[in-house]
């Protein structure tokens, strides 16, 4: 892996579409491990499953990932809203706050 990474700490969602797309030169192998590990910062579980599926949501929302859906919706399991705003779910969820769900 290369030193020349260009890595912003990652807060909210939005941190880490930034950093796929500052890193894009790297290859797959290599961004995926810097993106899932704070650029090698982190190994707790908790937080990498975080990026997990935050690394997810941005893909089947840019169409990366071929899996149906007809809404996204954020919130807890009992009052789920719709989101309609990419913005608005890149800023939404920082870490240990409420996970949003595709159906």
């Amino acid at each position: 892996m290369t030193d020349q990474t260009n890595f912003t700490k990652q807060t909210i969602r939005k941190d880490i579409l930034n950093n796929m797309l500052n890193n894009i030169l790297l290859n797959s192998n290599d961004l995926y491990k810097i993106l899932i590990t704070d650029n090698n910062t982190t190994y707790d579980e908790s937080r990498i499953g975080f990026l997990f599926e935050t690394l997810s949501i941005i893909l089947l929302i840019c169409k990366c990932l071929k899996i149906k859906y007809t809404n996204i919706m954020d919130g807890q399991l009992q009052s789920l809203k719709i989101c309609t705003n990419i913005n608005d779910i890149l800023h939404l969820c920082t870490f240990k706050t409420p996970i949003f769900y595709m159906c």
